[in-house]
């Protein structure tokens, strides 16, 4: 969700030395201001740095000089203190046995079990495959292990398609021409080595299935691989033909995968199709049906290695240590890890039950209800939106639904029993479930409320330390993971959740009006709601955030040295929401204290808590490697977003007295959202 060492210019470092001048007793002042805080912030301060020179080392100063990064890490930060916190909750969570899910659990870890069925659970589904007696059969077979989510020669994925009707779910077919996860090609190309160490790895999974004279079928799968390694991998168009036009136009990708699926009964509901097809069609067409036995026979049996007998496991981590570098985890951090990705909203679920209570939601909903108002009321500020883009854009606001803490109607299984023994079985019983609600959605009204839906390009849990916009939904997640201490905390003044969290929530709303997001409307669809004029306006204020961040040298924490610039287009999405989120939350929490009969603090205090709130939502600690890595992420590190913000921010200048010119108070600012 969520990158700036900011070097000054010349003509600024003049500036600089001119104000800590002027300031000279500011850093006494702000120690001596600073008693009354909670002891936990005040402990990561420095407060013997003028914020107005650094207000990220003012607020995290004390933490970073703390703080080391773990060796087998190469980055720390409050974030990652949030995730130990909802890790200790998990363990005790799968350590409870709770109910489905504790067998679930149980049935990962016996690996005597494992090892007694051997490949025993994958015998019917390899017999299905080795069965076939033509192409058209073993593509059936491929379509009836896309119900247990065993990635065959087509993904499916259901949702709204903003090119079309947002509000509606079109069912979403893509081919998955490549038969490994695309994290292999990235790390290692297509290098001799990993060519080598791949043939190695498809034979043994083959022999170990029990298929010993397996040359043949493993040429199949690298003669696969060599057929599509120069094809280009584009995205998916507004190409919706008909279900029957579809699989009339492509009868092998898309034909037998429709009567599988049983949802091609209207032939006039549409598929949205990924341009590949053609491709996938030919390679369907010229491959034999052997040699497609085999293809299908592998990606099962690669799907499922770490899933199987301890021998399917060790060639399967022997090949990622050599393709990916990674080591073996121990038994219980993998099956960790496997309940989490394959059961999240079980999972989730008692995670909510444990952190989440009536007056926390109360708390954040009365927050997210008062960062709204503040965003509508900042848009009837702005003098560069026109009336009709002002209408639109309060329409938009007015459509706009969110979800708190977890789903509103979890996943938790309760039509099965999960056996303590037959792991794969468990697995295929709850894939099955959730494909089966998936497609029976196709044609229907999007659910706006949905945690999994690909409009969020991520798999959003309960138990995710973060929070998320759908542009194609019109909606945001903000999980319970995120909502806790020192972010959040029902007992926490409201200057701490405003400035934490308020300003997450505020991020995300402004989102919908990025760059990015305002190409869709309220409702999730793509079109031009902007007059001409106005988006202009827009695209000028925009430019001025890019061009202000793209300036910023990214300095090495251990050598001093620039690393490089940052990138101010890629980041431009969420570098408007930073600073457009921390304005709106700053109003909210204003607008909140005259709720507040007896605040804690005064006026001045509270609006200083708020923004170092804020700052020390961001400290962390970072290496080399990791700095050069997020440069090429859309979000800043963080001393950058803090930075950026605050420098952009009017009322930060105004709290903490900056004088004009300071690090922190440039004159020149950059201003699009309120």
């Amino acid at each position: 969700m969520a990158t700036l060492f900011l070097p000054l210019s010349a003509s600024m470092a003049v500036a600089a030395t001119h104000s800590i001048h002027r300031r000279s007793h500011q850093s006494a002042d702000a120690a001596a201001s600073l008693t009354a805080f909670p002891p936990a912030m005040v402990k990561l301060m420095d407060a013997s740095v003028d914020p107005c020179e650094d207000f990220y080392k003012h607020a995290c100063g004390g933490w970073y000089n703390e703080t080391t990064i773990a060796p087998s890490a190469v980055h720390a930060s409050i974030m990652m203190d949030l995730d130990s916190q909802v890790n200790a909750v998990l363990s005790s969570i799968l350590q409870a046995n709770k109910p489905n899910l504790g067998k679930f659990y149980n049935a990962c870890v016996d690996m005597n079990a494992r090892n007694e069925f051997g490949v025993a659970p994958l015998t019917p589904d390899l017999d299905a495959i080795f069965n076939a007696s033509s192409t058209e059969s073993v593509l059936r077979v491929a379509a009836s292990l896309a119900l247990k989510k065993v990635p065959g020669f087509v993904q499916i994925n259901v949702a709204g398609h903003p090119e079309t009707d947002a509000t509606h779910n079109k069912l979403f077919l893509a081919p998955t021409l490549r038969l490994l996860d695309a994290t292999y090609y990235s790390t290692s190309g297509n290098s001799a080595p990993f060519e080598s160490a791949y043939r190695k790895y498809v034979s043994l999974l083959f022999q170990l299935a029990g298929f010993e004279n397996n040359e043949a079928m493993v040429n199949a799968v690298m003669d696969w691989e060599l057929a599509v390694q120069h094809l280009e991998n584009a995205d998916v168009t507004n190409d919706a033909p008909t279900m029957s036009q579809a699989a009339h136009k492509y009868p092998l990708g898309v034909g037998v995968l429709l009567k599988v699926l049983n949802v091609d009964d209207d032939p006039s509901k549409s598929v949205v199709l990924q341009p590949q097809f053609p491709d996938l069609e030919t390679l369907l067409l010229h491959t034999t049906t052997e040699d497609l036995k085999a293809i299908l026979a592998f990606k099962l049996l690669h799907f499922h290695a770490l899933d199987l007998s301890q021998p399917f496991t060790d060639a399967h981590t022997a090949f990622d240590k050599m393709a990916l570098h990674e080591g073996p985890n121990p038994l219980t951090n993998e099956c960790r890890a496997a309940v989490l990705t394959k059961i999240p909203s079980l999972v989730g679920k008692y995670y909510v039950d444990e952190v989440w209570t009536t007056k926390t939601a109360g708390q954040a909903t009365a927050m997210v209800e008062a960062l709204k108002t503040a965003f509508n009321s900042g848009l009837e500020s702005l003098d560069w939106l026109d009336k009709t883009t002002l209408a639109n854009a309060k329409v938009k606001m007015a459509k706009l639904v969110y979800t708190l803490g977890g789903p509103r109607d979890p996943q938790v299984y309760s039509s099965i029993q999960f056996d303590s023994k037959t792991y794969v079985a468990n697995m295929d019983r709850a894939a099955t479930i959730d494909m089966r609600k998936k497609l029976a959605s196709v044609n229907q009204p999007a659910d706006r409320f949905s945690w999994f839906d690909p409009a969020f390009k991520m798999d959003m849990t309960s138990y995710t330390v973060n929070a998320g916009f759908g542009p194609e939904t019109n909606a945001i997640v903000v999980a319970a993971a995120i909502l806790q201490f020192p972010l959040f905390q029902a007992e926490n003044d409201p200057a701490q959740n405003f400035g934490a969290s308020g300003v997450v929530v505020g991020h995300e709303i402004v989102h919908g009006f990025d760059n990015s997001g305002r190409t869709f409307d309220g409702d999730g669809n793509k079109r031009v709601w902007w007059t001409n004029e106005t988006s202009a306006k827009f695209n000028e204020k925009a430019t001025c955030i890019a061009k202000q961040y793209g300036s910023l040298d990214v300095v090495s924490e251990t050598t001093g040295e620039t690393l490089s610039k940052l990138n101010g287009t890629l980041t431009l999405g969420e570098t408007i929401a930073d600073n457009g989120g921390l304005k709106s939350a700053f109003r909210a929490y204003q607008a909140y204290m005259k709720t507040v009969v007896k605040p804690a603090y005064t006026q001045e205090n509270g609006e200083k808590l708020f923004f170092l709130a804020f700052g020390q939502t961001w400290c962390e600690k970072n290496s080399d490697a990791s700095l050069k890595h997020r440069l090429s992420r859309v979000h800043p590190p963080g001393k950058y977003r803090v930075w950026g913000a605050v420098r952009n921010n009017d009322e930060f200048a105004r709290v903490f007295n900056c004088p004009k010119d300071s690090r922190m108070n440039p004159s020149t600012k950059c201003h699009l959202w309120e």
